[in-house]
């Protein structure tokens, strides 16, 4: 079996848990989005009520899923699932040893960081495809009118969030080979980005540190219809992901290997 396809077994427990998590987050606000014009109606039986039934049905259901599938907990799960895949990759395997082993083999070191980091990054958007395919299946039953393009879009926007904080953990081992540290690095960044996002939300003196916090990339001026690419926002995601993956690279071929010492 080829490193890549090892990779991919390695991590698909890790993917489908995540997954499954996210997805009963996305499910359940969508679920309550329909079950408030539903209660309404039954609590209010009145002309007034039914406008405003028609009213909440009419406001898109994708901003509605930007704030809360796309801006919630959906991206944190899958951020932290990114991480621990990104730190696995690379020191993961090098301290149960594996990683000398590989090496032993006629694989040079360039093209091993960049199979794992291959590994890493199609589980990841595997992560993102299943929340799709739930999002979209209820979408489709309960006729919301999203199309199929914009609800994907939001899902690429979490592949794409958690890509770089997987990327970074996975830079961070590939520099150092400690696991925790990245974990730890990665962890401190994605927490303290989320957390600047929501302070920036809440409180409109604070509303410049938005653009401190990668969670604001994906989802700024998105409303009400996810889309990729309308202000090239995620295209900084992309860029960032990118030089996070010449880094682990140019670490990991510079590395004294079972020493951690650049």
């Amino acid at each position: 079996m080829s490193l890549f396809l090892r990779t991919l077994a390695e991590f698909r427990h890790r993917v489908f848990g995540w997954a499954a998590v996210a997805s009963v987050f996305a499910v359940g606000y969508v679920v309550i989005y329909e079950s408030l014009t539903t209660d309404i109606a039954i609590a209010i039986s009145t002309e007034d009520a039914l406008q405003l039934v028609e009213m909440i049905e009419t406001v898109p259901l994708a901003g509605y899923l930007e704030t809360t599938v796309y801006g919630l907990m959906p991206p944190l799960l899958v951020v932290l699932c990114a991480i621990g895949l990104g730190a696995r990759a690379v020191a993961g395997i090098e301290e149960t040893g594996e990683l000398e082993l590989l090496l032993a083999g006629p694989i040079g070191r360039r093209r091993l960081v960049l199979t794992r980091y291959a590994g890493f990054a199609t589980s990841v958007a595997l992560a993102g495809l299943i929340i799709w395919a739930v999002v979209q299946w209820f979408v489709f039953v309960g006729r919301f009118g999203i199309p199929t393009a914009n609800v994907a879009a939001g899902c690429a926007g979490l592949v794409l969030v958690g890509l770089l904080f997987g990327s970074m953990a996975f830079a961070a081992g590939a520099f150092t080979g400690d696991r925790t540290a990245s974990l730890a690095l990665a962890g401190g960044a994605a927490g303290v980005s989320y957390g600047l996002r929501a302070l920036a939300d809440t409180l409109e003196e604070t509303r410049a540190m938005r653009w401190l916090s990668p969670f604001h990339y994906h989802l700024s001026d998105h409303w009400p219809s996810h889309q990729l690419w309308p202000g090239g926002y995620e295209l900084v995601l992309a860029l960032l992901t990118a030089g996070l993956l010449a880094l682990a690279v140019y670490g990991f071929d510079r590395r004294d290997i079972g020493t951690g010492t650049p």
